[in-house]
């Protein structure tokens, strides 16, 4: 997630290759990003969200873009790549995004901390359009699994490197 990165404003649907865009909702996220792979840095979409069929099962989606014709040619989101599980027992998965410039992170309730529930690097909005944002709050709730009235929560803040003020 640190990683990624987007085509930034003024990019067009016209410009050779798929348009990046770094989209989140409270419960699943959406961006591209540089991996380092046997040796070589590519790129790859990358997509988190709770299993809609099961409701308690992170999964991660992933695809590597291992040539740039393949790379210019491919659609993004579920063109090409594949699922899997990550993490079993999560009760939820909660998202919240902080824009550049924001006085509060994190303390003990993102809403109280000018948290957004959402980010769309194409959303036309003037806050978020062609920016990603500076940090993602990512919590889970999970749920122990011999006892599933027990349940813990893991909350994590990751600053993005490729945000700009």
């Amino acid at each position: 997630l640190k990683g990624a990165m987007i085509n930034g404003p003024g990019y067009t649907y016209d410009t050779p290759g798929p348009q990046l865009d770094f989209i989140g909702t409270d419960d699943e996220i959406q961006f591209v990003a540089p991996i380092d792979n046997s040796g070589k840095e590519q790129l790859c979409e990358l997509w988190y969200r709770l299993d809609p069929g099961s409701q308690n099962v992170i999964q991660r989606y992933i695809n590597i873009f291992k040539t740039e014709i393949e790379f210019q040619q491919l659609n993004l989101w579920g063109s090409g790549g594949g699922w899997n599980d990550l993490w079993e027992n999560v009760a939820s998965l909660r998202l919240y995004y902080w824009e550049n410039g924001t006085e509060a992170w994190y303390d003990n309730d993102p809403l109280t901390a000018d948290a957004k529930t959402s980010w769309d690097t194409n959303s036309g909005s003037l806050n978020q359009h062609g920016k990603l944002p500076s940090g993602v709050l990512i919590e889970l709730e999970v749920a122990d699994a011999k006892d599933s009235t027990k349940h813990e929560i893991y909350s994590t803040v990751v600053y993005l490197e490729n945000a700009r003020k």
